[in-house]
């Protein structure tokens, strides 16, 4: 399968929390804030205390507090029972580097084979993390521009996650921008 060096990395042992290496906080701009907000930007023990930074983000921007309610009351419908999962956090066509094997090339220690051909590199590692399993898929539409089919390679490469991937449009539209 093309994809599966993906899936091979979303492999990686959970620490068990959804955060940064090291047990730092999600790098992920949704959790952004000026001044240090540890109920926001920090890593969080299960899906539902990510859940609630996401609610508590907008009353730290100012907005109103029925909206916070309203996410608290509906963000444990959709966004539940994820796993953190290994993410890259920018799966995007041009941070993936596929170059064509010639019989010399003997330096593929950091590279992913495919199918004995090809050699895949990964850039942009700085947002990586355990985040909730569904993050990888909805990012990776989050950026597409619709002007080829990279779209179908994302569905080869990770598990859709079809609910979830409009919800967390919404909220990054909401809360960065």
């Amino acid at each position: 399968m093309p994809g599966c060096f993906y899936e091979d990395l979303r492999q990686l042992p959970s620490p068990g929390y959804f955060g940064s290496l090291g047990e730092r906080p999600l790098l992920d701009k949704i959790f952004w804030t000026c001044k240090e907000a540890l109920s926001i930007n920090r890593p969080f023990e299960s899906e539902d205390t990510l859940n609630e930074a996401i609610a508590l983000k907008y009353i730290y921007d100012g907005r109103q507090p029925y909206k916070a309610d309203f996410y608290r009351q509906s963000l444990p419908h959709v966004f539940r029972g994820h796993q953190p999962t290994f993410t890259h956090a920018d799966c995007q066509r041009k941070n993936i580097i596929i170059s064509k094997l010639s019989p010399r090339d003997d330096d593929l220690n950091a590279d992913y084979l495919l199918e004995d051909k090809y050699k895949v590199t990964i850039i942009d590692w700085e947002k990586a993390g355990w985040y909730p399993s569904y993050w990888e898929y909805s990012l990776a539409l989050y950026a597409l521009r619709w002007d080829n089919d990279w779209g179908l390679f994302i569905l080869k490469m990770l598990s859709p996650y079809h609910s979830e991937a409009p919800w967390l449009q919404m909220l990054r539209l909401e809360l960065w921008s």
